[in-house]
């Protein structure tokens, strides 16, 4: 996931479905800006990780700020990040978030358990040139009459 074999802007959507929480935040980060890399401007993102408030931040071992392993989970031995609001606006910065869904509910693995998770929907924003540079320009201007 840190390095996709795909042509910048390849693709108009990505889905990943609690996939790169399994990794350090380094290798969190590169995944990121591979999908953003990929992913043409106007296209869209939808995502969903695992969040500090799931049950399962409770176990395991901490090997960095909200990285575990050895969780009680059937992949417990993976890294396991657990994503808070704070960091999923922060590492997601470069997108255009037009939605970001914090959910509880009943556990997909285990019926009588409970989950956390995030739920993302973003955009690669498509800049207009012309409005950029004419915002450039403004600023510009703007700066050298202060």
């Amino acid at each position: 996931m840190t390095k996709l074999l795909y042509d910048d802007e390849y693709f108009d959507g990505i889905i990943y479905y609690q996939v790169i929480q399994h990794g350090k935040i380094a290798d969190i980060k590169k995944s990121i800006s591979e999908m953003y890399r990929v992913l043409k401007k106007g296209g869209y993102l939808f995502l969903v990780v695992i969040s500090t408030k799931h049950p399962k931040f409770q176990t395991g071992e901490e090997i960095e700020p909200n990285t575990k392993i050895n969780t009680d989970d059937i992949d417990g031995y993976m890294p396991h990040h657990f994503f808070s609001e704070l960091e999923m606006k922060e590492f997601f910065n470069k997108y255009e978030i037009i939605k970001l869904n914090h959910f509880e509910g009943q556990s997909e693995i285990n019926p009588s358990g409970r989950m956390a998770s995030w739920e993302l929907y973003a955009s690669r924003e498509q800049l207009d040139s012309d409005s950029y540079t004419t915002d450039r320009q403004r600023n510009h201007h703007d700066d050298e009459n202060d």
